[in-house]
């Protein structure tokens, strides 16, 4: 029997943290341990497992670049005299702008460059037949969007997010401690569930 996979994850929003457990009923073999805070929290962890800190820009680019920060050096912190196959990640994994965009991945193609933080609630509430005026991030909004999210949207949103990706210009790129990002809209949270994907042995 394949050995369960597990992260610890600290996420910045009450959203990340319910995706994961729903992604977790969808994809078996893994846990995710996932806990609401500031991404300074992974350093308070003492599990001996990867990490994945779950961060948006929100038009707070000094903030954005800390989170790199804070997930290179605790991969300095926690490997300084590990083995390589001890190896534990930590994984930034970011929207640019906001978590809002990666749910609407899941239904549809959206490439639009934003600047309102609040820019894609329209479209939230459209695509998942909420509300005009519902609250996104509220645990009802957010219990309605999950039940309607299944595995396959979750490998289609990956490929949305790899397609943005690929229409950015060589050159545009910024590198944060070693991790290359663009403005928005950009992702890393389809690199990290890729490799979640590949672990558990889930093809795309």
């Amino acid at each position: 029997m394949q050995q369960r996979v597990q992260y610890f994850c600290v996420c910045e929003g009450d959203q990340e943290r319910r995706y994961l457990k729903h992604l977790a009923s969808l994809l078996k073999g893994v846990t995710f341990t996932a806990v609401q805070g500031r991404p300074e929290k992974v350093l308070k962890t003492t599990v001996s497992y990867d990490r994945v800190i779950f961060f948006d820009h929100d038009g707070q680019d000094g903030e954005f670049r800390k989170a790199f920060e804070i997930c290179a050096n605790e991969e300095k912190r926690w490997n300084s005299n590990s083995k390589k196959q001890d190896f534990i990640h930590c994984y930034p994994a970011y929207s640019n702008l906001n978590f809002d965009l990666w749910l609407i991945l899941h239904s549809e193609d959206f490439t639009k460059a934003v600047t309102d933080n609040k820019a894609y609630q329209k479209d939230v509430r459209r695509i998942f037949e909420l509300h005009r005026d519902a609250d996104i991030k509220s645990e009802a909004s957010m219990n309605k969007i999950l039940s309607r999210i299944t595995l396959m949207d979750v490998k289609n949103a990956i490929r949305r997010a790899e397609a943005i990706r690929g229409k950015k210009v060589h050159g545009d790129e910024k590198r944060l401690s070693g991790h290359i990002c663009y403005d928005n809209p950009d992702f890393s949270i389809h690199e990290f569930l890729k490799t979640v994907f590949e672990e558990c042995g889930e093809s795309l």
